[in-house]
């Protein structure tokens, strides 16, 4: 059953994206051993969700501007046995998630993380930050050419900097949370680097 792709626009279009390909296969098994669709009703009768609730959502998203509550969305996820996030996940999140994954085996900020020790002081958020520092891609650097302190680019700079500073603290915050011992704070503090390493594009670039 091919899998639909449509430009990632905005939420709605990622939701949209994400239930017509979920739907598409989440049915039961048929004779030749394919999955088949969910049906609407099928669907209305496991989640309580009423097949004009359904509609609505699926037409707004397609419109662009749907707005549904949590307990919709955790119901759907809930039926389809997958995290509410993976129905707010466009191709740009899956993208930075499977590169973080990869640079997590190897590279500088494995190496920064790996020399560290993690059951003797360093711990917390600020461990991710610590991690962008040894592996030399935060602070970003000055240009050369913007030497005065006054400079547009250098409080353009600043600005980044600071917006790097609290992607990386929150996202490890986030991620943190998963696990407090030694063996798990370790790993988990370096994927929460590397994801805000991988994702900085995307914040940064709209920063002026």
């Amino acid at each position: 059953m091919q899998t639909t792709y449509l430009p990632e626009r905005n939420v709605s279009q990622v939701l949209l994206t994400n239930l017509i390909n979920a739907l598409k296969v989440a049915g039961p098994e048929n004779e030749d051993g394919n999955p088949t669709r969910l049906k609407q009703v099928a669907v209305q009768r496991a989640t309580g969700i009423a097949r004009s609730t359904l509609n609505d959502l699926l037409k707004a998203c397609a419109d662009g501007d749907a707005n549904p509550d949590l307990r919709t969305l955790c119901r759907l996820a809930n039926e389809l046995h997958i995290p509410v996030a993976f129905l707010l996940m466009g191709p740009r999140e899956w993208r930075t998630l499977l590169s973080t994954f990869s640079n997590m085996a190897t590279g500088d900020m494995h190496h920064a993380a790996a020399k560290r020790d993690f059951g003797n002081g360093l711990r917390g958020p600020q461990a991710a930050l610590q991690i962008l520092r040894d592996a030399d891609v935060y602070p970003l650097p000055v240009p050369k050419f913007a030497d005065a302190d006054d400079s547009p680019e250098v409080a353009r700079l600043e600005r980044q900097n600071e917006a790097f500073r609290r992607a990386t603290l929150v996202t490890a915050a986030l991620v943190q949370a998963a696990g407090s011992d030694a063996d798990m704070l370790k790993p988990l503090t370096l994927l929460a680097a590397a994801y805000a390493n991988n994702d900085k594009s995307r914040y940064l670039n709209n920063i002026t």
